[in-house]
C-alpha cells in the first residue's frame, strides 16, 4: 500500500513539473483586442499558445504574448499572420507588425496556475471579490497593514485584533466600517501574524473570524517595489505583475491587476 501511495505521489509530482515546464514554454495572452485566432479558433485573455501555432489578426487587432521561459513580450498588430516557434514568434505575411522586448527576469516565475479560472474569453481569479483579507495562508507586503472584511449582520462596531506568532497583541481597534489601516504598526518581512474580527450578531451573540497570514520576505518585498506598475506602465506589464503577486502568495494584492 505504501509503495502504491509513493508511486502515486511521484506520478503527481512529475505531472505538475511537466505542466509548469509546458507553461514556461508556451506563449500566454496578456492583451487581446479585435479579431484574433490561432489555427482558426478564437483566442482570449490568458490563452496559452504552444510553439507551432498559426496566429491570425484582423484589421486593427492587437495581441500581446508573453513567454515565461525567456521573459520576453511580443506585441502583434494586424492585419497579418504570425507563427509561434520554439525560437520565438515570426511574421509569415507581408502585412502586420511584430515587436518584442525583454521584460524583468522576475516575471519568469509568474507562470499562470490553477488559481485562475477561465470564464469566456476572460480570466478571473479564484479569489472572491468580497471576502475578509488577508485570508488564511495569504502573504502581504511588509509595513503598515490594512484589513478588509465582508459585511455581516451585526450590532454595534466591529473589533479587530492583530497578534504576532507569539500571540502578542500588536493592535486592537473598534472600527465602524469594513476596513482598518494601522499606520503605526509595521509588519516585519517574513514574519507570521494572525488577525481576528469580532462582532455581535443582531441577537447579541458574540462571533469571531480568525485568519493567519505572513508578510513577504525582504527579497520578495524589494521585487514587488521594483515591479510595481507606474501610471505609464502598459496593461500587459500590469497583468504580469498580478501574476507575479499570485506566484508569491499575495492573492489579494494581485486581484486588482487581474480583473477583467
Amino acid at each position: 500500500m505504501f509503495r502504491l501511495v509513493l508511486l502515486g505521489l511521484l506520478s503527481w509530482s512529475i505531472s505538475m513539473s511537466s505542466r509548469a515546464e509546458s507553461s514556461s514554454q508556451d506563449y500566454v495572452v496578456t492583451v487581446v483586442t479585435g479579431m484574433v485566432s490561432a489555427d482558426g479558433h478564437a483566442i482570449g485573455f490568458m490563452a496559452q499558445l504552444a510553439p507551432g501555432r498559426t496566429v491570425e489578426l484582423g484589421t486593427d487587432a492587437q495581441l500581446v504574448l508573453f513567454r515565461f521561459r525567456s521573459a520576453t513580450e511580443y506585441t502583434l498588430a494586424g492585419p497579418g499572420r504570425f507563427a509561434t516557434r520554439d525560437s520565438g514568434i515570426v511574421r509569415t505575411s507581408t502585412t502586420g507588425t511584430l515587436q518584442q522586448r525583454a521584460m524583468d527576469p522576475a516575471f519568469r516565475q509568474a507562470v499562470p496556475g490553477a488559481g485562475l479560472v477561465q470564464a469566456g474569453v476572460t480570466m478571473r481569479t479564484g479569489v472572491a471579490a468580497l471576502r475578509d483579507t488577508p485570508h488564511n495562508g495569504e502573504n502581504v507586503a511588509p509595513g503598515a497593514p490594512t484589513f478588509r472584511w465582508n459585511e455581516r449582520p451585526h450590532a454595534g462596531d466591529y473589533e479587530v485584533v492583530l497578534a504576532d506568532a507569539d500571540d502578542r497583541v500588536l493592535a486592537q481597534a473598534r472600527p465602524a466600517g469594513n476596513e482598518l489601516s494601522l499606520p503605526a504598526v509595521r509588519l516585519a518581512p517574513g514574519a507570521a501574524y494572525r488577525w481576528e474580527l469580532r462582532w455581535r450578531d443582531p441577537a447579541g451573540q458574540a462571533r469571531m473570524a480568525m485568519y493567519r497570514f505572513q508578510a513577504l520576505s525582504a527579497e520578495h518585498a524589494a521585487t514587488l517595489e521594483r515591479l510595481r506598475p507606474r501610471p505609464d506602465t502598459s496593461r500587459s506589464a500590469s497583468i504580469l505583475f498580478g501574476l507575479w503577486l499570485r506566484s508569491v502568495g499575495a492573492f489579494s494584492l494581485a486581484e486588482p491587476y487581474l480583473a477583467p
